[in-house]
């Protein structure tokens, strides 16, 4: 018994050995599996930042979605740049999920990079949830910009996934930040096991591009509107001692974090579920593997790599990327976006591996078409050279050049034409479709390579102050307007057109006024068919709304002004400053709200600003409700010549109803200067419009209607008066008639003094110019020859009744043929001031010699 126990107990003992080295034996075949483990991305770095910031915000959010992956690691880097020392705080969260731990915290200066991360778990449930990145309670003080940036890492140990670590940052302008040191260890090396180093840069301003340290790849460097980032990375092996730089183009302030990420040990094949298991993602383009991961083609180009044209996912082009469905050896080119057998490589749309493969060419795709229905039949080689604008469309041949049909002769729509048959810098691409273009040859970054190529044909206005676009979706009539722009001033006169005749009529009246009509305008030189409101030939000019009603806002008064019955021809630039071409911003035009022309200056005015009213406000501008109104215009009645202010409505609206009548009356001629007008007491006492034509032949009739409109609203008052309407004229009456009756009539009349004279001795002197005291007026020949010896004849102030200026300018008529000696001749008096307390007399004249008698009272 005993020995037959001992005999199984021997037995037992083999028995229990030989499944040991079962055991041992499978343990081994397993070992064998847990081969090289690398950390490498899922997504890169994107080409623009998932959050973008130019202010002072206190949240900022974006959405951003991680690609599939094992033992992943979300690695969040936030640049801010500052204009003054600040230490910032905040919170990150992913799709609700908290922050799984902090790396760099702050660096010194002003601007500043943050290091954090979000593990699997983190990553799986924030993706799940609403995959918004949030950025809240940050400090604003001082903050001039945030930029937020992700990258996704696959195969990264999920326990100790850091090892290590710096940051630096400069307070003085440099060239080169660093360097930044640290050292990697953990997993890198073991069993082949290949770590990741990854550096941020924060250069001050969008200064110019960055060159990353010694033995890195750049994988993004992003210019924004305020600061670069750089974003750099480096395989490694083993324990690694890091010496990181950046250098830029032009001495910045600059902030640098970097961080070394730990690879997982982990059965490498068991569990790649994603294309960055494998290579990156985007991957790159190159020979097969050469550098490492990258795949012959253009790969980067199609989705948003380094060279950024598209953002398209790999299921675009590649059936059902969350399978590893070309481990069989083909790559199956059916993706979302392709119709058929769009790929032309031999073999169709599963084409075999190959290290050095056959490329084909996409045919009948919209992404190569022309924008329209058309298709480009020369479609681009995979792998081929990079293609521009005019390969698939037309538009200009370059960012400043003129307007050009595609590579293939495609041509742009007629409407697209007749916008570009202005220079790149009057309209350019990006001005209508601000989301795709950044300008007529480069698509504009992040949302321009989303909207690009997506089947849409996106208008979103920029540098037009207001606007919308009505697209082709919406339904009949309006189809394709433009609506409510600036540059068209309402909708379009008709809706987009992809055929027919270019617009080719006068430049202002193409968009309003009276439209050119060959028949009756041939050459439309005619400046009033511009303003809105202006009838000719039963035509009626409208505003950039095509409105013609003179109540409208926008119309008014134009017809009013530019026919008036009591004025000149009135011209554009007498209000508005009159652009040189559509585009001149120089002269306000297309600037500033609707309804408030910023053009209204009266800069260019020669009447609004008569009388010293040049640079007083003259317009109160208007509002969608209410019309503008001339404020202090001396063509309404502010500041006229005598001081006048009986006008019963010297600041109009524009779009009064019967502003002026143009049939005149007390009612209408009274807006502006009283009937009679109130500044020139005495002479104007119980006048009545039909009585102006006493003083005022030359201007009026005895209807009150403007006979000379040259001489009405011209900064001067018009007389024509003879002489003696006012003070004695010559000394035919043996001097009894000297003085007028309303001067009492008498002979000892103040001022009378020399005047019978000198009369005399002038008219002796020109014996063909006699006076003729009922029928001679101011600046009559004989005027001129005789009392213009000694009176000014250039200032009509000078000789109106109840001038004010304080005198009556005695100047010689402005000449100096009197002159005696070496000095001018000077008149010594005083306006108002009697002989016999300011004695008067004239000096240097040669009708004297040198100093005349002192003038006689009477």
């Amino acid at each position: 018994m005993g020995k037959t126990i001992q005999e199984f107990q021997c037995k037992g003992r083999q028995m229990r050995l030989g499944i040991t080295l079962f055991f041992c034996l499978l343990t081994s075949v397993f070992m064998t599996l847990e081969a090289a483990a690398s950390v490498d991305f899922v997504n890169q770095w994107p080409a623009k930042p998932t959050i973008i910031s130019d202010g002072a915000a206190g949240t900022v959010t974006g959405k951003f979605t991680p690609g599939l992956g094992t033992n992943r690691l979300m690695l969040v880097a936030v640049a801010t740049e500052y204009s003054a020392a600040q230490a910032p705080t905040f919170t990150v969260t992913y799709g609700g999920q908290a922050l799984t731990g902090t790396i760099v915290s702050n660096t010194t200066g002003n601007n500043k990079i943050w290091l954090g991360y979000f593990n699997e778990t983190a990553i799986f449930n924030g993706a799940a949830g609403n995959k918004t990145l949030s950025i809240t309670g940050y400090t604003t003080t001082n903050l001039t910009a945030l930029y937020a940036t992700v990258a996704v890492f696959n195969g990264v140990d999920q326990i100790t996934p850091i090892t290590g670590f710096n940051s630096l940052g400069t307070i003085a302008n440099a060239l080169t930040i660093g360097p930044v040191a640290y050292t990697m260890t953990g997993n890198a090396g073991l069993a082949g096991n290949t770590g990741m180093s990854v550096y941020v840069a924060n250069w001050n301003n969008n200064v110019g591009q960055t060159t990353a340290s010694g033995g890195y790849t750049e994988n993004r460097d992003y210019l924004g509107a305020n600061f670069s980032l750089s974003a750099n990375y480096k395989v490694t092996t083993g324990a690694s001692s890091e010496s990181i730089t950046s250098t830029t183009t032009t001495t910045q302030i600059a902030a640098l974090a970097a961080v070394g990420l730990n690879p997982a040990l982990r059965l490498y094949q068991i569990g790649a579920t994603s294309c960055g298991d494998c290579h990156g993602n985007p991957p790159l383009d190159g020979t097969r593997n050469n550098p490492a991961g990258a795949v012959v083609g253009t790969h980067e180009r199609h989705t948003a790599g380094t060279d950024v044209q598209y953002a398209y996912a790999c299921t675009s082009c590649h059936y059902n990327n969350t399978l590893v469905k070309h481990s069989d050896g083909f790559k199956n080119i059916t993706g979302s976006s392709l119709p058929g057998n769009a790929y032309t490589a031999v073999g169709g749309k599963k084409v075999a591996n190959s290290n050095a493969p056959v490329l084909g060419t996409c045919t009948s795709t919209y992404c190569h078409s022309t924008g329209r229905t058309n298709r480009q039949y020369n479609p681009p080689t995979w792998g081929g050279a990079a293609t521009n604008c005019l390969s698939c469309h037309a538009g200009r041949a370059s960012a400043t050049g003129i307007q050009a049909n595609s590579s293939l002769g495609f041509k742009l729509s007629t409407t697209h034409s007749q916008h570009l048959k202005y220079t790149y810098d009057k309209i350019s691409c990006n001005m209508c479709h601000s989301k795709t273009a950044k300008d007529a040859a480069t698509l504009k970054t992040y949302s321009g390579v989303i909207k690009h190529a997506d089947g849409n044909k996106t208008v979103t206005f920029n540098d037009i102050n207001y606007g919308s676009y009505t697209s082709y979706k919406t339904s009949a009539p309006y189809q394709g307007y433009c609506t409510n722009v600036a540059c068209h001033g309402g909708r379009t006169r008709s809706p987009w057109q992809n055929q027919g005749a270019l617009n080719n009529t006068n430049t202002c009246t193409h968009c309003h006024g009276q439209p050119q009509i060959s028949n009756i305008l041939p050459s439309n030189t005619d400046r009033r068919m511009y303003a809105p409101g202006w009838i000719y030939a039963g035509n009626t000019g409208t505003s950039t709304d095509q409105v013609t009603a003179d109540n409208d806002l926008r119309v008014g008064a134009h017809f009013a002004h530019l026919s008036s019955m009591y004025m000149k021809q009135i011209k554009c630039n007498e209000c508005h400053q009159v652009p040189s071409n559509p585009f001149d911003a120089s002269n306000n035009h297309m600037i500033g709200p609707r309804y408030s022309s910023q053009s209204i200056t009266f800069a260019q005015a020669s009447t609004a600003t008569k009388n010293g009213l040049t640079g007083f406000t003259s317009y109160t501008s208007g509002t969608g409700n209410k019309a503008a109104t001339c404020s202090t215009t001396y063509c309404h009645g502010s500041k006229l010549v005598q001081g006048d202010t009986a006008g019963t409505y010297r600041k109009p609206s524009w779009n009064q109803n019967n502003l002026i009548a143009r049939a005149p009356s007390t009612a209408a001629c009274g807006t502006c200067h009283g009937i009679p007008p109130n500044s020139v007491p005495g002479y104007h006492t119980g006048a009545t419009l039909a009585t102006c034509t006493s003083c005022h032949s030359n201007v009026v009739d005895a209807s009150g209607n403007i006979t000379n409109k040259l001489l009405h609203i011209n900064g001067i008052n018009n007389y024509a008066m003879s002489c003696n309407q006012c003070h004695d004229y010559d000394t035919t009456g043996g001097g009894t008639t000297w003085g007028k009756t309303n001067y009492g009539g008498t002979t000892l009349m103040e001022g009378r003094g020399a005047h019978a004279k000198h009369i005399e001795y002038l008219k002796a002197k020109n014996p063909t110019l006699p006076l003729v005291a009922g029928s001679d007026t101011w600046l009559s020949p004989s005027f001129m020859a005789i009392c213009g010896t000694c009176h000014s004849t250039n200032e009509a102030v000078d000789h109106t009744p109840g001038n004010t200026a304080g005198t009556r300018n005695i100047n010689f008529n402005n000449s100096i043929a009197r002159q005696f000696g070496v000095s001018i001749p000077l008149y010594n008096g005083q306006y108002n001031q009697s002989s016999s307390a300011f004695p008067k007399s004239c000096s240097n004249t040669d009708c004297h010699y040198r100093t005349s008698p002192i003038w006689s009272n009477f």
